[in-house]
């Protein structure tokens, strides 16, 4: 299935540009917008 042509250009779109990690402080960012992990300390 996921060798269609079709599902994984839909797969990149959904997925593709996402971070590799990602770390939220959902008590502070409830929508997570600001991923931490990209800020080292």
């Amino acid at each position: 299935m996921l060798t269609d042509s079709g599902v994984i250009k839909f797969y990149d779109l959904a997925f593709g540009k996402r971070p590799h990690i990602e770390l939220y402080n959902i008590s502070d960012d409830p929508h997570c917008m600001k991923n931490l992990a990209e800020y080292p300390v």
